[in-house]
């Protein structure tokens, strides 16, 4: 998991957030080059789409109109992820409605953006996909960002707007659900780096 962010970082983040709301100069794309690469990979690890720079692009639009409203400037990467939050569970609620949860409009996976699968972790994270789209949104965002992005608990209650104990209960669900689709199926977390905590799933 990645450290706590440094009192350093945090000052960094500060000073973005009052470079961008005065307009100072090259400050929008400083704010973009610092938290675009983990909002895509949220999006890439949260849903199977086609079009993750449209939403990647959609996040940031919302950040910046709102971004005049953030009272607490060191909280800038939570406010972020809050935002990325928002515009997966739209997404996902416009795709539920035609019932195309995890396929492109062709019926494929979409092409993942880094290096190529092969067939294994191809299939693999099919099922992940389908575990995900099968649970809620605060589950999957949970899961997400508590075990793919290595977030506190903590980080991620404050990101998703919820309590601790909240977060842990909506973990064990979702970690209960991977395990038992993962029991027969070492491949799945094998072929997509992550792993899932022994005994309580939520600590």
């Amino acid at each position: 998991a990645p450290p706590q962010a440094s009192f350093l970082e945090l000052e960094l983040d500060a000073r973005i957030v009052d470079e961008v709301v005065h307009k100072r100069p090259g400050a929008a794309a400083r704010l973009w080059d610092r938290f675009s690469p983990q909002v895509r990979r949220i999006i890439r690890r949260s849903m199977a789409v086609d079009d993750v720079e449209d939403l990647v692009q959609e996040v940031f639009l919302r950040v910046f109109h709102r971004l005049h409203r953030l009272r607490e400037p060191q909280a800038l990467r939570s406010f972020i992820l809050t935002v990325a939050s928002s515009v997966i569970a739209s997404e996902m609620r416009r795709r539920r409605v035609r019932r195309f949860l995890w396929l492109t409009r062709d019926g494929e996976l979409p092409e993942p953006a880094t290096a190529p699968l092969d067939h294994d972790a191809r299939e693999a994270l099919m099922r992940l996909y389908d575990v995900l789209h099968r649970s809620s949104h605060e589950e999957r965002m949970s899961f997400v960002l508590k075990h793919m992005e290595g977030l506190e608990l903590a980080d991620v209650a404050q990101t998703l707007g919820l309590s601790i104990a909240t977060v842990k209960r909506r973990l064990q669900k979702i970690n209960q659900r991977l395990t038992r689709a993962v029991s027969d199926d070492p491949a799945l977390m094998t072929a997509l780096g992550i792993s899932l905590p022994q005994g309580d799933a939520s600590r």
